[in-house]
């Protein structure tokens, strides 16, 4: 028999009064749902069209400057889209690095 504690429960972790219930909640097992449940593949793909339009709009601003600026503008967009520094939203930093990538020689060439 578990001895008993001065509240006349047993020791921690024995009996139901005083046992830890490790996984409720306080290690992250009862997470926060969102308001409204959006797929996650729904998500992603509206996300991805967001990145891809703000490639589009940033390329477009700087489609008719020198081939050094739209050099310099490139490789900016490079940096900030790549997959590894989107971690939050890897995959749709993908598809829009991917998207970046296939629009490289045209806008290197000054036409899109």
């Amino acid at each position: 028999q578990a001895p008993r504690d001065a509240h006349g429960g047993g020791a921690p972790g024995v009996g139901a009064r005083n046992s830890w219930n490790w996984g409720a909640g306080f290690f992250g097992s009862s997470k926060v749902k969102p308001l409204v449940e959006v797929p996650r593949s729904e998500r992603a793909a509206r996300r991805t069209q967001e990145l891809i339009a703000q490639l589009e709009k940033e390329m477009a601003k700087t489609q008719h400057q020198s081939l050094e600026e739209r050099k310099r503008v490139f490789k900016d967009l490079q940096r900030r889209f790549h997959p590894d520094k989107n971690l939050l939203e890897e995959e749709s930093a993908t598809l829009a690095f991917q998207h970046l990538m296939d629009s490289r020689a045209s806008y290197l060439k000054g036409g899109r």
